[in-house]
Formats: C-alpha cells, sequence, structure tokens
C-alpha cells in the first residue's frame, strides 16, 4: 500500500532532533494574527529540495492551524506563494511527492495542500497579466502599489542605471529562475530566454531608455563580455546569479570573493552595479509583498503566505503584527513549533 503523500514526512513526528547542518539554516518565522475567524499566517523559511526536510512537517502542522481557524469563515481563504503559480497535479506516490519537491521546494508542498482543501493560490510575484488585481477587483479593491517585473526597470529608483546593465540584470534573473525550475538542455533554456526576452522587450521598448535597445540574447552576450570579459557560459551564469541576488549583502559579500574571486578583483565595478540594480528592485518587490497582504487582510481576506525567511522577516520589520491581535497558539503546537522546528513566532 503506498503511502499518502500528504502525510510522506510524518517519520519525523516527536522523534526528529535537528542535525548540524539544520540548526545552521535560518530559523523559520512565523507571523500569525487572527480577528475572529479572520487569521494572517505568514510563514517564512530557507528554501529547499528535500523531500525529508523537517521543515515540511512544520508547515503541515501550522496549514493544519490555518484550516481549523479559518473554518466556515465568509471572508474567504487564499493562499500567497512566492516565485510564481505552480500547476500542480495530482500526487498520489512517494515517488511523485520526492519529485514535487525536488522541483518546487516547500512552496509547491503548499500548493498541493492548498490544492487538496480547494482553496485559491496567487503568486507573490509581479507578473504582466496581475493575477492579484482580478482578485481584488471581485470586492471593487485597488492594490496601492501596482507594477510588473519589466515595467519596474523603468522606477525613478532605477533612473541611475544604464539600459545595458539592467539588461544584463534581468537576464541574470532569468538564469536565476532557469536554475530553480530545473531547465536542462540548451533546447529548454533558449526557448524559455526567447519567450521571456520578447515580453521584456514588448514591455520596455516604447520607453526612451530601451526606445531602439536591441533585445536579443545575442547582444546580452555583448554587452556581458564587455563587462565581465568572459562568455556566458554555465559557469559564468553561476557567477552572475550571485550577483543578481542582492539580499546577499553585505553580509554574504564573502561568498562571492571567495567562490570567484578573481572575477571579484578585476570586475567590482560591473559587478556592484548590477548588485545595486538588484537591492533597487527588491525594494521594490518588498513594497508590493507588503501590499498585497496589507490589502487582502484589511478587505476581509485570511491569507496564508509562504516565501523566504527574510521576506517575512521584512513584513515583521514593516509592522505587520499591528495589524490585528495576535494569535494565541496552543501551549503544545506552540513548543512543538519553537523547539522541534526552531520557529520564531511572532504572534
Amino acid at each position: 500500500m503506498v503511502e499518502n503523500p500528504a502525510n510522506h514526512h510524518q517519520r519525523f513526528e516527536g522523534t526528529h532532533t535537528r542535525t548540524e547542518t539544520e540548526s545552521k539554516k535560518i530559523p523559520p518565522t512565523v507571523i500569525a494574527l487572527q480577528k475572529w475567524k479572520k487569521c494572517l499566517f505568514s510563514v517564512g523559511v530557507t528554501h529547499t529540495q528535500d523531500p525529508r526536510d523537517p521543515s515540511l512537517e512544520m508547515l503541515k502542522l501550522l496549514w493544519s492551524e490555518y484550516l481549523k481557524r479559518t473554518q466556515d469563515y465568509p471572508g474567504g481563504r487564499i493562499v500567497l506563494l512566492e516565485g510564481g503559480q505552480r500547476e500542480i497535479e495530482k500526487v498520489e506516490t512517494n515517488e511523485e511527492y520526492d519529485t514535487l519537491i525536488k522541483q518546487h521546494g516547500e512552496i509547491g508542498y503548499i500548493a498541493l495542500l492548498a490544492r487538496k482543501a480547494n482553496v485559491e493560490t496567487l503568486s507573490l510575484e509581479p507578473t504582466l497579466d496581475r493575477p492579484v488585481e482580478r482578485v481584488l477587483r471581485r470586492r471593487n479593491v485597488e492594490l496601492n502599489y501596482q507594477f510588473n517585473p519589466y515595467i519596474e526597470a523603468l522606477h525613478p529608483s532605477l533612473n541611475a542605471f544604464d539600459a545595458d546593465s539592467k539588461y544584463v540584470y534581468w537576464i541574470g534573473r532569468l538564469f536565476r529562475q532557469m536554475n530553480a525550475g530545473g531547465y536542462t538542455s540548451e533546447e529548454q533554456i533558449r526557448t524559455y530566454l526567447e519567450l521571456r526576452i520578447a515580453t521584456m522587450k514588448e514591455s520596455l521598448q516604447g520607453s526612451d531608455q530601451f526606445k531602439d535597445f536591441d533585445f536579443s540574447f545575442e547582444n546580452f552576450e555583448r554587452i556581458y563580455e564587455s563587462k565581465f570579459d568572459a562568455k556566458p557560459t554555465a559557469e559564468e551564469a553561476r557567477w552572475l546569479t550571485f550577483l543578481t541576488v542582492g539580499h546577499m549583502l553585505p553580509e554574504k559579500f564573502k561568498d562571492i570573493d571567495k567562490e570567484y574571486p578573481e572575477h571579484w578583483q578585476n570586475h567590482q565595478e560591473s559587478g556592484n552595479n548590477i548588485i545595486a540594480i538588484s537591492e533597487a528592485v527588491n525594494a521594490l518587490r518588498d513594497d508590493h509583498n507588503y501590499d498585497i497582504h496589507h490589502t487582502l487582510w484589511t478587505h476581509g481576506w485570511s491569507p496564508f503566505s509562504i516565501q523566504g525567511e527574510p521576506h517575512t522577516k521584512k513584513l515583521l520589520n514593516r509592522g505587520i503584527t499591528d495589524w490585528g491581535p495576535k494569535m494565541i497558539f496552543d501551549p503544545e503546537l506552540k513548543r512543538t513549533l519553537t523547539s522541534q522546528f526552531g520557529a520564531r513566532i511572532a504572534s
């Protein structure tokens, strides 16, 4: 008999001791508010592709608590996913469960649980079709902060950066997304890039800065070589993806320097430029993230969000716990979350 994938990792329950590697991971952050039956759960974790990562059990406990507390709530449940929507098919075997986690991580796991509970999911990422806004319009609500993943290139906070640097940054971010999506073959990579670059061109070519810009992968190669004296091979792409993760700095600067010392010593100006763009874009996305949570909460939804721990911490630092009464957890559940999984509960 095949084990139910939703219970796949219950082998950890009550017996798991955190390993040294797990202890070095950033502890999960859990934000929980409750006003009558309206609840907000925002969970930040270290991303994982390990099907047996104990954090998945923690997420299952929090999801069960969310369903229990919002049962019969008329305002509606909704799940917010970092990194885009996941089209999750039925998962019936252990092998299918393992594949799901390896491809989509903990985000895919929550998407699976939401699908099983018939709860609507939305991407936390800004997208051209703006699905969050479609949901909000059901109640005649508009987001305060609206942008899409390419128009943000024209935001005033990025005016100081040239078009070439912005283009290299966006291609680098596409490399990062391809890594996360498991794209490996040259055909997959080329098809993915061509589709995204075409969308980028459509969004930006009407602007003054990008009016006559060459939106082609060949132009990216030329720009990259001029900035870093190298062709953007697979190994080079790893260096570029380092630079596009702006929240690595400054505490993780040494990781770049350690793995790519010659790159960093010889191309600090170009590298700093990409990093600065990433920092500016991350600030815009933080505004977007905050506004989605705040708008849904204040207009009656009960949101459950899952994202990387730094994003949840930023919500915490911006005062999300001032929005309503903090949730009071059952003492046994709270002990399990804090002692067994090392979670920090902002409730």
